[in-house]
């Protein structure tokens, strides 16, 4: 994603970007609940972004957030590809309120 994670919305100008994240496997065990779920693995991904951004005709301002991620790797309803499904938590800095916020996401991604 172009902007830091937290971020919506945003009109960007001359813009760079520095993100650092780590990928912590929880549980490497395979479950089968059900014959419908099988699942293979939790993962927790922290991770920051640093971002300026200069529109034009503004001044240049700075964009931080951190935060985690965790998912549930696994295949669901017996489909055959692998698919992660989570949360995010961000925590970013707002220039317009000058404060921290919050923000949850939900993550997906799939093996196809």
């Amino acid at each position: 994603s172009k902007l830091p994670r937290g971020y919506s919305k945003m009109i960007l100008g001359d813009y760079a970007k520095l993100s650092v994240d780590y990928s912590i496997p929880i549980a490497l065990n395979d479950y089968e609940p059900t014959p419908l779920f099988y699942f293979m693995r939790v993962n927790m991904v922290p991770f920051v972004d640093i971002a300026r951004n200069k529109p034009v005709g503004a001044p240049a301002y700075n964009m931080f957030s951190y935060g985690t991620s965790l998912s549930l790797r696994g295949h669901y309803f017996r489909i055959g590809a692998e698919l992660e499904i989570g949360a995010r938590l961000s925590r970013y800095w707002d220039p317009v309120t000058m404060r921290w916020a919050c923000k949850w996401d939900i993550v997906t991604s799939s093996s196809l």
